[in-house]
């Protein structure tokens, strides 16, 4: 029988990338982790976002859920994680608590990521909205000129 895991998972996004976190050094993951009994999956998230980068969570907006691989568990069984990520805005400066021994950003290519992390990353960039594009001679968002009916 598969036990399937309550986590709380956390995007921060930042100009330097999204932030993520490694308890080995080689392989990295988004900020996260179990709920505890009647605990919320967002408290799990904001809570693991402090216990493991430092950061003060100042908001968290749900985004989606994502069921993770079927794991062995370090006691027996097998598990999987079904992540409830959130976008969490935070304030400070990430730093590696507790069993975290780094913390980086992933641009796009680096660092190294679980399946996991990945899956749900690809997902959040394919599913945010994009920004408008904007016009170099103002600061208007460019919209399509519309023709005037009364011109020949």
């Amino acid at each position: 029988m598969v036990y399937i895991r309550r986590r709380g998972t956390a995007i921060v996004e930042s100009v330097s990338g999204i932030l993520v976190v490694s308890k080995d050094g080689r392989v990295f993951t988004l900020p996260g982790g179990g709920a505890h009994p009647k605990e919320s999956d967002r408290d799990a998230a904001i809570r693991e976002l402090k216990e493991e980068t430092g950061l003060d969570a100042t908001d968290a907006v749900y985004l989606f859920e994502f069921l993770g691989q079927t794991n062995a568990g370090p006691r027996g069984g097998i598990f999987r994680n079904a992540h409830k990520v959130f976008l969490a805005k935070a304030k400070g400066v990430p730093e590696p608590c507790r069993e975290i021994k780094n913390v980086a950003y992933y641009t796009g290519s680096q660092p190294m990521l679980t399946f996991s992390a990945r899956r749900i990353i690809d997902r959040f960039q394919a599913t945010r909205p994009r920004e408008a594009p904007r016009d170099d001679r103002s600061d208007r968002t460019r919209r399509p000129r519309r023709a005037n009916p009364h011109r020949e």
